[in-house]
């Protein structure tokens, strides 16, 4: 009966694929939680756009939106530093003698890229919030396109 259930709702793929990460070595599971961890990036939580504003915007010192550039930029900074990793590890593993990194390309390459992808998908994404910003605040500015 357990079973059924644990098919019906999905809990028996979960087991089983902890329990696969579980009888693989350290550094894989090393790989899997930082690449879990690592997806997130900063400027989808921390830097707030301007949002729709009306028709005749109201004064610059009422509008609260992120100006700051910072969080975007580490979520740049990150992506390369994912990508530097991967890059790194192949030239390891290439120039390295044989058998001192089986496998790189599947179990850190690949996480590590995607975890790239998702850091500069964060930083355009806080950039154009932050520009949005801007021209909020000063509509001078060109609009963002």
């Amino acid at each position: 009966m357990r079973r059924a259930r644990e098919a019906r709702v999905g809990w028996g793929a979960g087991r089983a694929c902890v329990a696969g990460l579980a009888k693989r070595g350290p550094a894989t599971r090393r790989v899997a939680l930082l690449a879990v961890l690592s997806l997130g990036g900063c400027s989808f939580i921390g830097v707030k756009g301007p949002g729709a504003l009306p028709d005749p915007p109201p004064p610059a010192d009422s509008i609260h939106c992120t100006t700051s550039d910072v969080l975007p930029t580490i979520d740049a900074l990150a992506g390369a530093g994912a990508l530097a990793a991967a890059t790194a590890g192949i030239f390891a593993e290439e120039t390295g003698s044989h058998g001192a990194f089986d496998h790189w390309e599947l179990y850190a390459v690949t996480p590590l890229v995607a975890v790239a992808v998702a850091y500069f998908v964060s930083s355009s994404h806080g950039t154009r919030e932050v520009e949005r910003c801007a021209v909020a605040k000063d509509p001078t500015l060109p609009p963002v396109q």
